[in-house]
C-alpha cells in the first residue's frame, strides 16, 4: 500500500513534473503527499580563490566562509521567496486534487536531508535532474542518483514534462531488486488497473525461463492483464526500445541487476535507463 510520498522541489521544470505526478498517485491511493524545500547551506558561504586552490593541492584544508552580510541577506531573502513559491505551487496542487499535503522547508546538505525523510515515507518521487543542471543534459542529477544509492524506499523518477500512463513495463532479471521492484510496480498497476509487460532481457533465451517463469507466478493471483516478453541485446537499449513502442506511462526495474559491481565497473543499465525514457522510471534498490 501507499500511504505516503515524499516529493523534494527545488523549483526545477523536473521537480513540478514529479510533483503532478505524485499528486495524481496520492489521489488514486489515498496518499498524502510530503513536500520538502532544502535550502543548499552552500548557497551561504563561499571558499576564497587562495584557501580553494590552497586546499585543492593538499596544501591546508578548504575553508568555509559566510557571505558578507549584504550578500548573504540577499540570499536568505532569494530562498526564502522561492520557499514560498514552491509551496504555493504545492499547495495549488494538492488541494485541485483534492489529496492532502504537507509542506517542509529546511536548510542543510540537500542530499542528506532528503534521504533522511525518505526514511519515513513509503515512495520517494523526484525529478530526474534539478534546477542547477545544464540546460541540455539528459543526465540523471547527482541528488537524485544519491538517493537511489542510499535510500531502501522505492523511487519514482520524472523526466521534465513527463505523465503517466496505464500501460506499466517491468524489467525482471530474476534479481532480488527486480522482486522488490515488480512488487512495487504490482501496486501502482492495481490502483489504476494497468496493463503490464514484463521483459526479460537475455542473449541466451534459457537463461529467462526461470525469472519469466517467477513473474508468471507472481502475477497470476492478481488478475492483471499481462504479457511476457524475452529479447536479446543491452539491457538498457531493449528496455528503452520496448518502453517507446508500447507507448509504456512507467518503467518498473530494479535499481541494481544481478551483478551489481559489474554495472557499477562498466556502466549501470539504470542510468542509461533513466537517462533515455521519456515516462517515469520507478526504481527499487
Amino acid at each position: 500500500m501507499i500511504k505516503s510520498i515524499l516529493v523534494p522541489l527545488d523549483g526545477s521544470e523536473a521537480s513540478f513534473s514529479a510533483l503532478s505526478n505524485a499528486v495524481e498517485l496520492g489521489n488514486i491511493a489515498g496518499a498524502e503527499l510530503r513536500g520538502l524545500f532544502v535550502e543548499d547551506r552552500w548557497r551561504f558561504v563561499y571558499v576564497p580563490t587562495a584557501t580553494a586552490v590552497a586546499g585543492a593541492i593538499g596544501a591546508a584544508p578548504t575553508t568555509n566562509v559566510p557571505l558578507p552580510p549584504e550578500k548573504l541577506l540577499e540570499e536568505e531573502n532569494r530562498a526564502g521567496e522561492e520557499g514560498r513559491q514552491i509551496k504555493r505551487r504545492f499547495e495549488d496542487e494538492c488541494r485541485n486534487r483534492g489529496v492532502e499535503g504537507t509542506f517542509k522547508a529546511v536548510r542543510g546538505e540537500v542530499g542528506e536531508l532528503i534521504i533522511e525523510a525518505a526514511k519515513t515515507v513509503d515512495l520517494v518521487v523526484i525529478g530526474r535532474r534539478g534546477k542547477h543542471a545544464r540546460s541540455k543534459t539528459r543526465a540523471t542529477g547527482s541528488i537524485t542518483q544519491t538517493l537511489l544509492h542510499r535510500s531502501a524506499r522505492p523511487v519514482m523518477v520524472v523526466p521534465e514534462g513527463a505523465r503517466r500512463g496505464p500501460h506499466i513495463l517491468a524489467a525482471y532479471d530474476g534479481s532480488e531488486a527486480a522482486q522488490r521492484a515488480i512488487e512495487a510496480g504490482v501496486i501502482i498497476a492495481e490502483l489504476q488497473t494497468s496493463k503490464v509487460d514484463v521483459i526479460t532481457v537475455a542473449d541466451d533465451p534459457d537463461d529467462a525461463v526461470e525469472p519469466q517463469e517467477e513473474a508468471r507466478k507472481y502475477l497470476a493471483p492478481h488478475k492483471l492483464k499481462a504479457s511476457f516478453f524475452v529479447e536479446s541485446g543491452r539491457p538498457w537499449e531493449v528496455i528503452s526500445a520496448h518502453a517507446s513502442r508500447v507507448d509504456a506511462g512507467l518503467i518498473v526495474m530494479g535499481a541494481f541487476g544481478t551483478n551489481r559491481l559489474r554495472e557499477l565497473i562498466f556502466g549501470s543499465t539504470t542510468m542509461n535507463v533513466l537517462e533515455n525514457a521519456e515516462c517515469p522510471v520507478l526504481l527499487v534498490a
